[in-house]
């Protein structure tokens, strides 16, 4: 899967944004038993970068992956804009 965001901010906002952005988004995905890689490339060029190698979902205890399968379905779900 690729995602791409393009933002109206300014490059320089975009430097200062993309750490925390990245941040958040592990700290999401690292909850998650799938491996991935995120990438930033910001219009100044900069690029920030985060990885995770996974883990084995067979080894959650059954609580905690049916818990990360319904996180997951909340963040699947369609969103109406107001």
């Amino acid at each position: 899967m690729v995602i791409r965001f393009i933002s109206s901010l300014t490059p320089e906002d975009e430097d200062r944004l993309a750490p925390g952005v990245l941040n958040a988004l592990g700290l999401l995905l690292d909850h998650v038993p799938l491996a991935y890689n995120l990438r930033i490339e910001t219009g100044s060029g900069r690029v920030f970068q985060h990885a995770n190698a996974g883990s084995d979902a067979s080894a959650l205890e059954p609580d905690r992956a049916t818990h990360l399968a319904q996180v997951a379905a909340n963040l699947i779900r369609p969103r109406t804009l107001s």
